[in-house]
């Protein structure tokens, strides 16, 4: 799973896809967090990720 970088007390989608991430028992070994939507779409790209969570407007 790929997910944005943000902070932990931010509110942010795509801090909280990595908290549901881990309160479904995937690992963190098994996250990548990058930048944002672009990297996200660059990792799933280049095979270093299987698919991302972000909120893309």
């Amino acid at each position: 799973m790929c997910a944005t970088r943000d902070s932990p007390s931010s509110p942010a989608p795509g801090y909280a896809a990595v908290k549901v991430a881990h309160e479904l028992g995937i690992a963190d070994d098994k996250i990548m967090q990058v930048a944002g939507p672009p990297e996200i779409v660059q990792a799933i790209k280049a095979d270093r990720a299987a698919g991302g969570a972000d909120y893309m407007t």
